[in-house]
């Protein structure tokens, strides 16, 4: 019998620390596991065709036109935006299986509204943090021009999760649309 769920996967770490490589590996991984499921027994596989696809949401992507990543400040919040509306749309998705959150999240108010629509939803949530935090690796590896000041000041202000599990059961005693004055809508 199998075990496949939808899963949200949110990733945290600043410019350079290998989140989009990690995304990358995710989605190859589950793409790998409903292979697996699709030989198996005919109700495993319907059921895997349906929860097949995966999606990742990156504020980056509003930034990628016509395959050059061009940033402007004064779009971020507008990036963040489209970012949370690609991961509403996937989360309501039948056939999305995987849904990978792939921003620095350097704060924990930055991701508090990912894990709880994927709470309300009844979806596995896991926070796979990258761990790297020596700026000069991360500025030589980035891949969007980040200024070395900027991910310093990132990882100077990178906020350690609390026991995710403790604060699941803390974000569940809140009202779904609170904000706490954590994010402006």
């Amino acid at each position: 019998m199998s075990n496949l769920k939808r899963k949200v996967i949110i990733l945290r770490g600043i410019p350079g620390s290998g989140k989009s490589r990690i995304a990358e590996i995710l989605a190859a991984d589950h793409k790998k596991v409903i292979e697996e499921e699709e030989r198996g027994v005919p109700t495993e596989a319907l059921r895997a065709r349906y929860l097949s696809e995966v999606v990742v949401c990156s504020a980056d992507k509003f930034f990628e036109i016509k395959g050059q990543y061009i940033f402007d400040r004064t779009k971020v919040a507008e990036a963040h935006a489209s970012c949370y509306l690609d991961f509403i749309e996937a989360i309501f998705d039948p056939f999305v299986g995987l849904i990978v959150v792939d921003n620095t999240n350097i704060h924990l108010w930055e991701y508090k509204h990912y894990v709880r629509l994927a709470e309300f939803m009844a979806t596995d949530v896991s926070i796979y943090e990258t761990g790297e935090f020596d700026v000069e690796l991360c500025f030589s590896r980035q891949k969007h021009g980040v200024p070395k000041e900027v991910i310093e000041r990132m990882a100077f202000e990178y906020e350690e999760d609390i026991k995710f599990d403790d604060w699941k059961r803390e974000i569940r005693n809140e009202s779904f649309f609170e904000t706490n004055g954590d994010y402006e809508d």
